[in-house]
Formats: C-alpha cells, sequence, structure tokens
C-alpha cells in the first residue's frame, strides 16, 4: 500500500498557485498526489476531502467560499466568451444553494477511492463552472464543470469583476438541480425586499424581480421550464434566509392560516414593538426561526428578549421555531404553531 502524502501546510489556501507552494516547501512532486487538484496552468486547489481548517464555518458557506477563491483564481486565463455559471455563479452572487454532490469515482491507478467504506456514494462536488455560448466550446479540465447555452439563455453581467451570468438566468439553470425547498429559497433570495424594519425603504435593491424570473424561466427551449413556472408561485419578496422560506413553505402545507411576513407589530398607539418573520395580526401571534446566530450574537440576543417583552406587555404571542423543530421535530411544531392559534381564536384543527 503506497505511503499517504504529507499533509499540505495549513498556510496554503483552498486555491493556491505553484509559486506559492514552493515558498512553503512544496515540491512538484508533492503537488502530483491525489489529494491536490490540477486547475490550470500553474494552478491547484486542495481535494475537497482535505480543505483546510474551516473550523466553526458552516459546510455550505465553506463551499461558497472555496468557489469565490477559485473564481478569482482563474480569471485571468477565461478565454474570450467564457463567464461563470451554474452553482459557482449561485456562490458568487452570495445565493444560498447547498453545496453539490456527485457519485464518487475511483481515481485509475491511485487507489484513491472517496466512497470506499461509506454507505453513501456520492461526495462533495467542488469543481468550478464555467460557461459559454454556441457555437463555442469549452475544453474539459479536471476540476472543472462545462456548461454550453444558448447564446439567448444566458445574460452575462460583470460582477465584482468577473464575468457571470446575471441572477435570473442563475436561477434558471441551477433552481431545477435543487430540492423544491431549496430552489424556492435560492428564489426567495434573488427577489427579496431588503426592507428596514418600521419603513418601506430599503438597505439595497433586489438582485432581480420576480418578473424578471419569469421571463428567463419562460425563454424558448429553456430547459426545465415547466418546472420553473411551477416554482414561481411559491416564491416570496420577504423571507430573509432558507429556513424562513421552509418554514413558510410547511405552514402552507400544514394548513394553517395564512401569515403576514416580515411584519411590523406595533403598539395601539403605533409604536414600533418589532418586526416579526411570520404574523398573525388578527390573533395577535406572531412566529420566528431562531437560527444559531441569534444565540451566539450577544446584542441580537439583547434585541430579541426585549422584543419579546413588549410583545407580551401588548398582548403578542411569540412561537419560536428552533433548527430541531424545523428540520426534524415537524410534528411537534406543527402542534405548537396550531395550539397557539386556536389559544387565541382560530378555529382550525
Amino acid at each position: 500500500m503506497p505511503r499517504p502524502p504529507f499533509p499540505l501546510p495549513a498556510s496554503l489556501g483552498p486555491v493556491f498557485s505553484a509559486a506559492e507552494a514552493r515558498r512553503v516547501g512544496v515540491s512538484a512532486r508533492r503537488l502530483r498526489q491525489p489529494d491536490v487538484v490540477r486547475l490550470g496552468p500553474g494552478l491547484y486547489r486542495r481535494h475537497p476531502e482535505n480543505p483546510p481548517s474551516t473550523y466553526g464555518t458552516h459546510p455550505d458557506r465553506a463551499w461558497r467560499d472555496l468557489q469565490i477563491a477559485q473564481a478569482r483564481a482563474l480569471a485571468s486565463s477565461l478565454a474570450h466568451g467564457q463567464f461563470y455559471a451554474g452553482f459557482t455563479a449561485a456562490a458568487l452572487w452570495e445565493l444560498p444553494v447547498p453545496r453539490p454532490t456527485r457519485r464518487a469515482e475511483t481515481r485509475a491507478g491511485t487507489g484513491h477511492d472517496p466512497g470506499r467504506g461509506s454507505r453513501d456514494p456520492w461526495q462533495p462536488d467542488d469543481r468550478i463552472t464555467i460557461g459559454c455560448c454556441t457555437p463555442r466550446r469549452i475544453s474539459r479540465r479536471h476540476g472543472q464543470r462545462a456548461l454550453t447555452l444558448s447564446p439567448h439563455l444566458a445574460t452575462v453581467v460583470e460582477h465584482n469583476g468577473l464575468p457571470v451570468t446575471d441572477p435570473a438566468t442563475t436561477w434558471a439553470v441551477v433552481a431545477p438541480l435543487l430540492r423544491r425547498d431549496d430552489a424556492v429559497a435560492l428564489g426567495d433570495a434573488i427577489i427579496r425586499d431588503h426592507r428596514i424594519a418600521g419603513t418601506t425603504r430599503f438597505r439595497r435593491p433586489q438582485l432581480a424581480t420576480a418578473e424578471d424570473l419569469a421571463a428567463a424561466s419562460a425563454l424558448r427551449y429553456r430547459r426545465h421550464s415547466s418546472l420553473l413556472g411551477e416554482l414561481l408561485p411559491l416564491l416570496s419578496t420577504h423571507s430573509a434566509s432558507p429556513p424562513e422560506s421552509h418554514l413558510r413553505l410547511r405552514i402552507r402545507e400544514w394548513e394553517l392560516p395564512e401569515p403576514e411576513l416580515d411584519y411590523d407589530v406595533r403598539a395601539a398607539n403605533g409604536v414600533l414593538l418589532g418586526c416579526s418573520e411570520f404574523a398573525w395580526p388578527r390573533y395577535r401571534l406572531a412566529a420566528e426561526y431562531e437560527g444559531d446566530h441569534h444565540r451566539k450574537d450577544g446584542p441580537q440576543w439583547n434585541r430579541d428578549i426585549e422584543k419579546y417583552h413588549y410583545y407580551e406587555r401588548h398582548g403578542w404571542e411569540a412561537v419560536r421555531a428552533t433548527s430541531s423543530l424545523l428540520y426534524r421535530q415537524q410534528p411537534e411544531l406543527r402542534r405548537r404553531l396550531a395550539e397557539a392559534l386556536r389559544d387565541r381564536g382560530w378555529d382550525g384543527r
């Protein structure tokens, strides 16, 4: 059995050049080992199973950071007419897509089998996606995925100095590859109104409108256009995170009353008490998803406590949904919401 290679120095990032590797004592022979992926002339990245330390970083966030690093490193080697597309485009727009996977493959001659010894035959797919428009073609390279689109199906813009498909094109390409809940969360993030609580002002504009997504989805010869059309009515401009999108879908499936979204809760005299993701004003009930940042962010935690204090003083109740309730204890979460609604006058089941 061949001896495993020495670990790469921690000082090397997820993407690095041959010169950077030489400066920290990594030889050319070491760069030919199976835990290193060659992206292009003099450019490498770590194999997905051997990333640099990302302790405390969510895997999806770490994947987006790697995609962005690869895109920036490869930008100067893109040929005329090439651009970033697919999942890489979603990462460059900072959109919430889960880390993609692909079926594990044995590397001939290396004995390296990422899927061996695991019940799951799928492995993370950290390849970068490079697109072009017909009649051009892209030469396939290890560590890259090629995507060829008809010119009328791809709107390409410059974003942070990089050529990338615009958000509407990115939606039309990526959404059909996701589970329904994640496709809805992707669309929500693109069309979201970044409203300042208590006002009608916005922090920044939408990346695209619902009409933009509909137009991109309905273009002639667009793949999966019928599926995209089914997703569009499920989107909302008022969801700020994937869990909020997922909870909104569950509330609809559970046949609970339709809530107001991104709702300003006010006292009788009009004073703003707080803003809640879901609200049933008729029943003076709010619901919120409590992500981990609520617990870890001290100022946010203090604001939440103050808000719920004032809600209670003015006759409102708040149901707080955790990750565990939303993703692992859904019957219990539905029971809590339905019970709170019934206690406040709802006559449903």
